[in-house]
């Protein structure tokens, strides 16, 4: 991961899974793109805003804004 200004991308890892129980509603993520490598996303998007999100190669990455 890189930090930046205390604030970075976390890798969530694929996104594959069962239907699970309906829960409470949460904080908003939207998945805003896709890219094939890391450094594009990074290049394209140094910084994000809380809950930004991309899948990069089948992995999603969201901006969570802490460290």
């Amino acid at each position: 991961m890189i930090n930046m200004a205390d604030k970075e991308w976390i890798e969530l890892g694929k996104i594959i899974g069962d239907t699970g129980p309906k829960g409470d509603t949460g904080p908003c993520t939207t998945i805003k793109g896709s890219y094939d490598s890391y450094e594009e996303l990074i290049y394209e998007h140094p910084t994000g805003n809380d809950g930004d999100a991309y899948l990069v190669d089948g992995w999603l990455y969201v901006w969570d804004g802490t460290v």
